[in-house]
């Protein structure tokens, strides 16, 4: 646990992860107070973009899948990005980037389009 945050990597996850389909690869994914990755590593270098997600579900509570969701499709038929341009991703990619080291932090910065 990580700032009231479960991490949790590895395992069978990892062999699991290779089985779903490409849309659905992630290297890191929220679930309210739950953060999932390919390893601790990785959870590590993330930390503060997956922790911006924790603080969005405290705001949303549930309304966050549909809203997440409904902002990529909204992305997608503009033509963007649907993750890269998701609001709730750029806010997550400023925070990381505003952190020292952030995680994603030019990622963050490209395609940003909103």
């Amino acid at each position: 646990m990580v700032n009231g945050v479960v991490e949790v990597a590895g395992g069978r996850f990892t062999r699991l992860f290779p089985l779903l389909p490409r849309v659905f690869h992630f290297e890191a994914i929220t679930f309210g107070h739950v953060v999932i990755g390919l390893d601790h590593s990785l959870l590590a270098h993330l930390r503060t973009h997956e922790h911006a997600h924790v603080r969005q579900y405290e705001r949303w509570g549930l309304l966050l899948i549909p809203l997440y969701l409904g902002s990529s499709a909204v992305q997608k038929l503009r033509g963007r990005n649907p993750y890269l341009n998701n609001r709730f991703e750029i806010e997550a990619f400023a925070k990381a980037a505003a952190s020292p080291g952030g995680a994603h932090a030019s990622v963050g910065k490209t395609d940003t389009n909103v």
